[in-house]
């Protein structure tokens, strides 16, 4: 997908034979006039476009044709893709017995039937019309995948919103037709500027840390994944090919290079290609901050002597504590590790000139939490926290500094300078225990300098996994505000892992199923859902679901399905897990609340129901009988 532009010598003599070839047929294709002007040699790509799912609930047929429709011309538009055609892709589909949405495999599949390099999958998750103006809301997620690495390197989310239509008459249709263009065209803008170009392993250190050839000046951050693939030559078949060696994540980046460190998979080796694989939005903000990343920011005080003193309504003093403060566990996607999502509401005061970062404190097990450096496990050097929310991670890492340096006036009027040294350390987060937290600020001193003198902040992380000797050193006293209250307790849990049916199982019974999991350490409430095929993101209501059923140990869980189940048809199941008693869990696809969730995996139905035995024929019964699951456990009590 990437553009390759020729030398500017090369140019011209491109454009001199192709002027040579042209010149005979001049007098038919172009006036006798028409200056030719050098154009850039740009790389296309082919590629699939699926039909767009459309979950809204409205016209699904309708929308989704529509999407999927602005999304290839878009892409065509680019001049970068090459687009199936819907006829070819429909004759594909037809031909391998395929229907959408497709699985990774299907889609590898059927792009190597088409002979193409990506295939690009997405759905609409919402879509309204202002009855009043004609103003037209969308927002579209798509994703790419790349059939040579057989991974999602690429995709996006967009959310726009179209202009007032004078004199609207109530015609949706164009204006939703237009909504969907001005959508596929930024999500087209946003895929090609945010392109990471492939690096290549240059070292590798003795315990696996790889350098590779990219970084900030190519779009690479901290937090990163990159998925490494490996030329090798087949022998038997004379022909080069790479294979997927393993993934590597980001830590320190500098501008033409970083360093990665092992996730999965294989270790790296000189010249492996190194891949940036497409994540949500949601990125890890404590990896960024954790592997040696050195960052250096100004941040200009506001004018004036007296900001300290500053009050409107109810809103907060400048040293006064947080308010508000609370916790969830949050997961990006159904299956994804679980995160401590802390929520700090957004208030007029302080001002965003009067804060220069935020601190957060944990503490186990009790709310007895006391603003020490011991307990200090996150800071973020922002005036505004992204979102007004902080993710505390489960990864364990050591020795983060972060330094705060400015200008004040002391009471007697003098000008001194100040600072705020940390020295903190961020323990992991366990499974089953529970947790505590509350939030501090970096804010101006009391007397800030008036005359835009600078605050600076710097933070250096290590990679050792060595704790230190954590320290707040703070000068003066009132540079950080109070503490706000302790928070809600949040247990730290992880999603259920699913046992059976296996993903893509078939031949599943229509009459009844037993579905197998492992329970979560520190959940004590489950819920087992199903889904039809076309709801494979399990966004609307389950056509099958379990009562609640409580279990306070970890242990494999089962429930049995009594129902009658459509024959040879797909279903997909997953697994919810909640702690009695907490806030609920968020799961952030589809913004569903009230359960962590599982990976969702999928099973077909046999083509007829098989007889019981001693039967020549089944005998299901209309309706759903649920049965009672068991554990290796002692036993659950269900609502």
């Amino acid at each position: 997908m990437h553009s390759l532009r020729g030398s500017l010598i090369w140019r011209y003599v491109a454009i001199y034979v192709a002027a040579s070839m042209a010149v005979p047929y001049a007098v038919v294709g172009f006036p006798a006039n028409a200056g030719a002007q050098p154009q850039p040699v740009v790389r296309t790509v082919t590629c699939i476009v699926l039909p767009l799912l459309d979950p809204t609930g409205l016209d699904t047929e309708v929308l989704s044709e529509k999407a999927t429709d602005a999304m290839a011309l878009a892409l065509e538009d680019s001049r970068e893709f090459v687009v199936t055609s819907k006829r070819d892709l429909e004759r594909e589909l037809g031909n391998l017995g395929m229907t959408t949405p497709l699985s990774v495999e299907e889609q590898v599949r059927l792009a190597k039937r088409l002979d193409v390099e990506k295939v690009l999958t997405g759905r609409v998750t919402a879509l309204a019309v202002d009855g009043r103006t004609g103003e037209c809301a969308v927002r579209l997620q798509v994703r790419v995948l790349d059939t040579a690495t057989v991974e999602y390197l690429q995709g996006t989310e967009v959310a726009i919103r179209t202009k007032v239509v004078p004199g609207w008459t109530g015609d949706e249709s164009q204006v939703i037709n237009e909504a969907l263009r001005q959508a596929a065209e930024t999500v087209t803008m946003q895929m090609l500027g945010g392109r990471i170009t492939t690096g290549y392993v240059t070292s590798v250190n003795d315990v696996g840390v790889a350098i590779i050839n990219v970084g900030a000046g190519d779009g690479v951050l901290a937090g990163t994944e990159m998925v490494l693939m490996r030329p090798t030559y087949q022998k038997d078949l004379d022909v080069m090919t790479t294979v997927k060696v393993g993934t590597v994540a980001v830590g320190k980046v500098a501008s033409d290079m970083c360093y990665a460190r092992p996730v999965a998979g294989g270790r790296a080796k000189v010249g492996d290609r190194a891949y940036a694989l497409y994540k949500p939005p949601v990125r890890l903000a404590l990896a960024r901050r954790s592997k040696g990343i050195s960052k250096a920011a100004t941040l200009v005080a506001a004018l004036g002597l007296v900001f300290a003193l500053v009050e409107v309504g109810s809103g907060e003093h400048v040293g006064g504590a947080p308010e508000g403060v609370c916790a969830n566990l949050y997961q990006q996607s159904p299956g994804d590790e679980a995160v401590i999502r802390i929520h700090v509401p957004n208030q007029w005061v302080p001002l965003t000139e009067q804060i220069h970062g935020w601190l957060f404190f944990r503490k186990e097990g009790t709310p007895s939490l006391a603003l020490s450096p011991e307990n200090l496990v996150g800071v973020v050097d922002e005036s505004r926290l992204p979102g007004n929310v902080w993710d505390d991670y489960p990864e364990s890492v050591a020795d983060l500094q972060i330094t705060y340096a400015f200008i004040y006036y002391n009471e007697e009027g003098e000008q001194e300078d100040g600072d705020v040294d940390i020295v903190y350390n961020h323990p992991p987060l366990e499974e089953g225990s529970t947790y505590y937290y509350r939030v501090r600020r970096v804010t101006e001193p009391q007397y800030p300098a008036g005359s835009g003198a600078p605050i600076t902040a710097q933070q250096v992380g290590t990679q050792q996994q060595v704790f230190v000797e954590p320290s707040i050193d703070v000068d003066p006293y009132d540079a950080l505000s109070e503490g706000s209250a302790p928070t809600n307790p949040v247990t730290y849990f992880n999603p259920t892992i699913l046992q059976s049916p296996d993903d893509g199982a078939q031949n599943q019974s229509t009459t009844s199923i037993t579905f197998t999991w492992d329970g979560a350490r520190g959940a004590n409430e489950y819920l087992l859902q199903v889904f039809p095929d076309d709801d494979p993101d399990c966004l609307r209501n389950a056509v099958h679901q379990s009562p609640v059923m409580r279990q306070g140990t970890a242990g494999t869980m089962h429930w049995t399905i009594d129902a009658n189940f459509t024959a040879n048809s797909r279903f997909y199941w997953r697994v919810g897990a909640r702690r009695s008693g907490e806030a609920e869990p968020v799961n952030g696809f589809g913004n569903q609340t009230g359960w962590l969730f599982s990976s969702t995996r999928s099973f077909r139905t046999a083509v007829a129901p098989p007889p019981p035995p001693g039967t020549s024929s089944a005998s299901g019964q209309a309706g759903v009988t649920v049965r009672r699951g068991f554990f290796t456990l002692p036993r659950y009590e269900h609502e």
